[in-house]
């Protein structure tokens, strides 16, 4: 009896972990279900292609070389080296998979020989490790070189990465559920700012910014307006920030296919 329970409970909590691992690739794929419908999104590990390739979303071959404006969506568990062309990779998105339950069919930590035997030769693992690490890339050709971009300013198209539109007015620029832009960091720490304009007919009332993926500043705004988003002071200590706004609602205009954020005027470092 005492080894039915424990073959029981051992086979409850591999399929609990089981399901908790390709549930995160679930939703890590629809993360990025709007870029594979707009642009070249490659993906780079075998485990995330079923889901990525029902976005659209195409398996990144060993000879294929990576372009000036790509997005490769990789796993470091079964992800593969890759020509990056001399372009630089702007992160845009991460997510680690680490179930609480401390069982293991495969896993970046675990010794286990589930679908290799590159990390060990055990059938499963008792671990707290990490399963997975997922990474979304955007591969540009240059460094950034502003610290404070304007929407119009020449620099912008080489520094918006993904989520902001054509620039309008010769002023400023939509966004949609999320925009991201890299800048260049300044010689001291310094406060960000995010300057933008929430139109009468955008729903939109919290907007959210994040630095290389962590989250400095959080804001709900009452009504329509211009407004200016200021955080405290911010030290990346890297040569590039990685900037993405985010807001909690959006819409879309008539004869106009676009998803519609709030307007954005600039994003920078304070000088």
């Amino acid at each position: 009896m005492v080894g039915i329970a424990v073959e029981l409970l051992l086979s409850v909590g591999f399929a609990i972990v089981n399901y908790q691992h390709w549930g995160a690739y679930r939703e890590f794929a629809r993360r990025f279900a709007h870029d594979a419908e707009t642009q070249r999104v490659w993906i780079n590990g075998d485990f995330l292609r079923f889901y990525l390739e029902q976005e659209g979303a195409l398996p990144l071959p060993l000879n294929e070389t990576v372009r000036n404006g790509d997005l490769v969506i990789s796993s470091k568990l079964s992800g593969q080296h890759f020509n990056s062309g001399g372009t630089v990779p702007v992160l845009v998105g991460t997510q680690t998979i680490r179930p609480r339950i401390p069982l293991r069919l495969a896993g970046i930590d675990a010794n286990s020989a589930y679908s290799t035997t590159a990390f060990g030769l055990q059938p499963f693992d008792v671990s707290t490790g990490m399963i997975d690490e997922l990474t979304a890339e955007r591969f540009i050709e240059k460094q950034p070189e502003l610290t404070f971009l304007h929407m119009n300013s020449p620099a912008a198209a080489h520094q918006i990465v993904s989520g902001v539109y054509d620039v309008e007015n010769g002023e400023w620029r939509w966004m949609g559920q999320k925009a991201v832009v890299l800048l260049k960091c300044p010689a001291k720490p310094a406060p960000l700012q995010v300057a933008f304009y929430i139109p009468p007919q955008a729903p939109a009332r919290v907007l959210t910014v994040l630095v290389n993926d962590g989250q400095v500043a959080q804001q709900r705004y009452p009504q329509p307006g211009p407004y200016t988003l200021s955080t405290a002071v911010i030290s990346p200590n890297q040569k590039t920030a990685t900037v993405a706004i985010t807001v909690d609602q959006t819409f879309s205009a008539p004869n106009d296919g676009r998803t519609l954020g709030v307007i954005l005027t600039a994003v920078g470092f304070e000088p």
